[in-house]
């Protein structure tokens, strides 16, 4: 695989931008979903492979949770929002409170937890619109639980995901019940579609 390649300090910049932005809109859904106030910032934004985004999620034998979708219109790409498994059990815990943090994910829960990632792939789609003015259209949302290995190759073998850059968002959340909790966005475009992307923003393509 072959090494990502490097962002200049303004398209790094954009990509947190566009971050700052679905943060602001998934947070202010999300209040509304969960009944608390929340707010959700993106400290991280990188190009990386997929042996660092293992890393970010614990290791590649860490359970994880991935909402997975298409973006198609003027962009095509794909993205995935990826959560660790105590932290998944949390967020769900503050939508099913009767439940517990140590409760099994049923079918109730796992629709819950595919809402939330609709909510935060959706909210960083709009960004992405709003930054650019492209078209975009999300697909319906994928929930998957496996180990992050397992979760990272299936996407790989999936989309041909081999020497692709991805742009990874590193967020976390912060709601009163559960301080700090971490979810990974993955953005996860063809080749041609970054250059676009900084094109339509007025920055150089990558180097």
């Amino acid at each position: 695989m072959t090494e990502p390649r490097r962002l200049t300090e303004l398209q790094l910049d954009a990509l947190r931008e566009m971050g700052n932005i679905g943060s602001g809109h998934a947070a202010a859904s999300l209040s509304t979903l969960l009944g608390h106030p929340v707010r959700m910032d993106v400290p991280a934004a990188n190009l990386s492979d997929l042996g660092q985004i293992g890393a970010l999620l614990g290791g590649r034998e860490a359970m994880v949770w991935a909402v997975y979708l298409t973006v198609s219109g003027d962009l095509e790409g794909h993205m995935a929002l990826l959560i660790r498994e105590a932290e998944a059990r949390r967020l769900v815990g503050v939508l099913l409170p009767n439940r517990g943090a140590a409760s099994a994910m049923d079918e109730l829960a796992e629709s819950t937890l595919a809402e939330i990632g609709n909510i935060l792939t959706s909210a960083y789609v709009g960004a992405l619109t709003q930054l650019t003015g492209f078209d975009l259209r999300p697909s319906p949302p994928l929930l998957a639980h496996d180990q992050a290995g397992a979760v990272l190759d299936s996407l790989a073998a999936e989309i041909h995901l081999a020497g692709q850059t991805i742009v990874t968002l590193e967020g976390r959340l912060e709601v009163p019940a559960i301080p700090g909790c971490g979810v990974l966005l993955v953005f996860l475009p063809p080749p041609a579609i970054l250059p676009r992307m900084f094109e339509a923003l007025g920055l150089d393509a990558l180097r």
